[in-house]
């Protein structure tokens, strides 16, 4: 059985990472695809993936990539839907703000997404930032967001199974959403931390 593990990104170190380390614990063998990997933003964690098979997408030849994340996320479904992974019969993601679960498997081939929580900025959720913008950059992001929530909706349906990290978050994912994921969506119990 052939194992792959998909990630949004590796350019810093938190719980998703950690969840994602967790998993390749589990499949040493299985490589990492990501959109856009930068082992300085892991600082000394970075030193645990060098051994790790990491494949990324176009969106890391993109100069200056690493500083434009978050208006990549527009394309973060396309890049993970270039990856070629019909060589795999199981295939996990681990999903947060872009669309990890974007990736197209072979027919047969299952594929599992971790959700680690719906994203905040799509659902109008409270950041960091919401308060920051001018009102020309908040219509914006209105704009760019309805194309993305879509995109989330569309995505959400490729995957066979959909683990929540938490109850939130899987109150969250179907009271907010995804209600016909009915029968696909699970909690998963002690989260590696």
């Amino acid at each position: 059985m052939k194992v792959a593990l998909v990630h949004d990104y590796l350019k810093e170190y938190g719980g998703a990472e950690r969840v994602v380390e967790a998993l390749h614990e589990i499949f040493p063998e299985a490589p990492v695809y990501t959109a856009y990997y930068d082992p300085k933003g892991l600082g000394p964690h970075a030193d645990r993936l060098k051994d790790w098979d990491i494949k990324t997408s176009w969106l890391q030849k993109i100069p200056g990539a690493g500083r434009l994340i978050s208006p990549f996320r527009l394309l973060s479904a396309k890049a993970f839907e270039s990856f070629d992974l019909s060589e795999y019969d199981v295939v996990i993601s681990s999903c947060n703000i872009y669309f990890s679960k974007a990736v197209k498997v072979k027919p047969g081939a299952l594929h599992i997404s971790y959700i680690h929580t719906p994203p905040r900025y799509l659902y109008g959720y409270a950041t960091s930032f919401n308060y920051k913008k001018s009102w020309w950059k908040r219509i914006g992001a209105e704009l760019a967001n309805h194309y993305l929530r879509i995109v989330d909706f569309e995505t959400s349906q490729k995957p066979d199974i959909l683990v929540a990290n938490s109850e939130n978050v899987k109150e969250r994912i179907g009271t907010r959403r995804w209600n016909c994921l009915r029968g696909r969506l699970a909690v998963l119990q002690g989260v590696p931390l």
